[in-house]
C-alpha cells in the first residue's frame, strides 16, 4: 500500500489493473502522474522509478481516486453523508460546481458537479480536499465583529453593515481603500474597482491574488 499522500491511500491489493486512474490522470488533468509498470503477474499501477505518490509529480487533485471502480483509491477518512448541498468552489474565480456532504452541521465529504459547466465534474485539490479543514475549523469566524471599548465582539450583519457606512461617510478620497478578492470573478472585480473609482473617489484598490 501506498499510504503517503495526505488525502487518500492506494492500496493495490484490490486493483483489477483497469487503468482507469490512469487514464484520468494523462487524458483528464494532463499531469501523467502515475502509469502501468511492468508485465504480466508483476503489472501495477505506479508513479516514475516507483516512487510514492508524495515523491511523484501527483498534485493530489484526487480525479484518479473518484473514477477507482473496486476503492484501490480510497479517501483516508469516509463519512457517510446524512444530505448533499450543491454549491460553488471558493477558492478561485473559475466557478466550478460542487456538491458538499454534510452531517450534524459539518462537511464530510467533497464531489465535483458532473453538470458544472466550467468543471464537468473535475475538481482541483483544494477544491475536493481542502474546504472541509476550514469550513469546520474552530476558529473559523462565523459572524462579523466590530469593536466596542477596544475589544472586538460579534454582531449581526444587518449592525456591522450600518456601522461600516457612518463610518464610510467621514472619508473621502484616497483615504479609502477598497480590497478585493482572486476568488471572485472577473466581472464582479471589475464592478468593485468601478466602485472605488467612480463613487469612492479612491484608486487604492488591492487584492489577494499574491497569496
Amino acid at each position: 500500500m501506498d499510504t503517503s499522500n495526505p488525502f487518500f491511500n492506494l492500496d493495490r491489493n484490490r486493483c483489477i489493473l483497469c487503468s482507469r486512474c490512469v487514464r484520468a490522470c494523462q487524458e483528464i488533468t494532463g499531469v501523467g502522474a502515475i502509469d502501468m509498470a511492468n508485465r504480466g503477474y508483476d503489472m501495477k499501477v505506479a508513479t516514475f522509478g516507483d516512487a510514492t505518490l508524495m515523491d511523484s509529480i501527483c498534485l493530489s487533485c484526487g480525479e484518479c481516486m473518484v473514477r477507482c471502480p473496486v476503492g484501490a483509491l480510497i479517501p483516508k477518512e469516509t463519512v457517510s453523508p446524512a444530505k448533499e448541498v450543491k454549491t460553488v468552489c471558493p477558492y478561485c474565480g473559475v466557478g466550478c460546481s460542487m456538491y458538499l456532504g454534510v452531517k450534524y452541521g459539518k462537511i464530510t465529504g467533497i464531489r465535483g458537479d458532473p453538470e458544472g459547466p466550467a468543471n464537468q465534474g473535475r475538481l482541483c485539490v483544494k477544491g475536493r480536499f481542502g474546504i472541509a479543514e476550514f469550513v469546520n475549523h474552530q476558529d473559523r469566524l462565523t459572524a462579523p465583529l466590530i469593536r466596542k471599548n477596544g475589544e472586538l465582539v460579534e454582531a449581526s450583519w444587518e449592525e456591522a453593515l450600518s456601522l461600516v457606512a457612518s463610518k464610510l461617510g467621514k472619508y473621502r478620497g484616497e483615504e479609502v481603500a477598497l480590497i478585493t478578492s482572486a476568488r471572485s470573478t472577473n466581472e464582479d472585480n471589475y464592478v468593485m474597482q468601478k466602485l472605488a473609482r467612480a463613487v469612492l473617489g479612491t484608486n487604492n484598490v488591492d487584492h489577494c491574488a499574491r497569496l
